[in-house]
């Protein structure tokens, strides 16, 4: 394995501690200092685009985000650490295991509760995020198959 690779890797499992970390801290928020923050990007989306969006929509969006971004990091470092063909399903399932505990770990937020609904978003944004890598996956394996051939 070349010194690139695994620097890749460790940068890979790096996004997903982030990844991991950043949803964590957001759930640690109690319920006031979370809408506080849904508010002030609230003004700034009405004050930058001059669109009105409900909070409501903007913290289900915003579940749906971090757990896409998640499922994609760890959909890639799977990938780049073994290969394997069913990584997206590892990775999906993992995603949702997580999602599963950040709502149970919401319980001892104050004014925070634990919700289905957010457990379904969060596996719909982990699964975007997985297709997205996917994606990702075939167009450069595609673009480096290219490359080589000979016309």
């Amino acid at each position: 394995m070349t010194a690139k690779r695994k620097a890749y890797i460790v940068f890979s499992w790096t996004a997903v501690a982030f990844c991991m970390g950043f949803i964590f801290c957001m759930s640690s928020q109690g319920a006031e200092e979370s809408q506080a923050m849904s508010d002030s990007l609230l003004q700034k989306i009405v004050g930058l685009l001059g669109i009105e969006i409900s909070g409501g929509f903007l913290r289900k969006f915003a579940h749906f985000s971090e757990f896409a971004g998640l499922g994609f990091c760890l959909c890639n470092a799977l990938y780049a650490s073994f290969g394997h063909r069913l990584t997206p399903v590892f990775a999906l399932v993992g995603t949702v295991i997580y999602a599963i505990s950040d709502e149970v770990h919401q319980i001892f937020s104050e004014g925070r509760a634990c919700q289905i609904t957010d457990v379904l978003i969060d596996s719909a944004g982990a699964l975007s995020g997985i297709v997205i890598a996917f994606l990702v996956y075939k167009i450069i394996r595609r673009s480096k198959n290219g490359s080589t051939e000979t016309v």
